[in-house]
């Protein structure tokens, strides 16, 4: 794939290599948002990034954005259980089993965060996103992202605002999980 022109430049700035001699590493947040947007009509700013391209106020605005439940994955997800009911017991079940998952993971999360424990964050982060991401919890999933991305970049003061509205975001996705699915056990 031809990266456009942007992009390379973009690499050797914050590299100092030409993009053929790049240091192996994993993408970042910033990165696969110039790469996917590449396509779209938006230009790149004096410093070659996008307008979406992972600051901390386009992170909480994307987590912000984000519907708290996207019921279409939810009822796909239900779908590959084998029911075509939301308020089926499989549905139930995996949406209990992801509150009382988030409802540990969320403040470890933050714990993790106030002591510096970024693996810790980071695998906490990662379960949140998995567990969002199975029943549509879109806010939520881009949280758990958010927070990931952000501690694979070493920007932890993003990392500490995200963290401080995991409580809101799984809130508002339970919410929406028990009014689509029905009653739940707490």
């Amino acid at each position: 794939m031809v990266l456009p022109q942007h992009i390379h430049e973009r690499q050797r700035r914050n590299t100092g290599v030409e993009p053929e001699k790049k240091r192996k590493k994993s993408p970042s947040l910033d990165d696969a948002l110039l790469v996917m947007s590449s396509s779209g009509t938006e230009s790149p700013d004096s410093r070659g990034r996008l307008p979406s391209s992972g600051h901390l106020s386009s992170s909480l605005k994307r987590i912000e954005d984000a519907p708290a439940v996207r019921t279409d994955a939810l009822r796909q997800q239900a779908s590959d259980l084998g029911s075509d009911a939301l308020d089926a017991p499989i549905v139930r079940q995996l949406v209990s089993s992801f509150l009382e998952s988030s409802r540990e993971a969320v403040p470890a999360v933050i714990e993790a965060v106030e002591n510096n424990e970024w693996n810790d964050a980071a695998k906490a982060a990662h379960r949140i996103k998995g567990g969002a991401g199975h029943v549509g919890a879109e806010a939520l999933a881009e949280a758990g992202r958010a927070i990931e991305h952000g501690i694979e970049e070493g920007r932890f003061d993003r990392v500490r605002r995200v963290a401080k509205v995991l409580p809101k975001t799984l809130s508002d996705a339970e919410s929406k999980l028990r009014e689509t699915v029905g009653s739940l056990s707490k």
